[in-house]
């Protein structure tokens, strides 16, 4: 998604509301799917700079999502 262009901006929960963690990612029977991306944020709107720096923060994000999904 990166690649194309999105990055989701907050894996972790879902945009500051209370909640468990990672529950704006769904399990369906196409694969993992995310909700809520109201926060997200387009290559073409916000320009390569302020995008790399949302993909900075996401990737470790990604990792701990990876190892909580895998863990479980």
């Amino acid at each position: 998604m990166h690649q194309a262009g999105f990055v989701h901006r907050d894996l972790k929960g879902p945009s500051d509301i209370g909640g468990l963690a990672f529950d704006n990612i769904l399990l369906t029977e196409q694969g993992l799917s995310r909700i809520d991306v109201g926060i997200s944020a387009l290559r073409s709107q916000v320009g390569d700079v302020i995008f790399e720096k949302y993909v900075a923060v996401e990737i470790p994000k990604m990792h701990l999502f990876r190892n909580y999904f895998l863990n479980r």
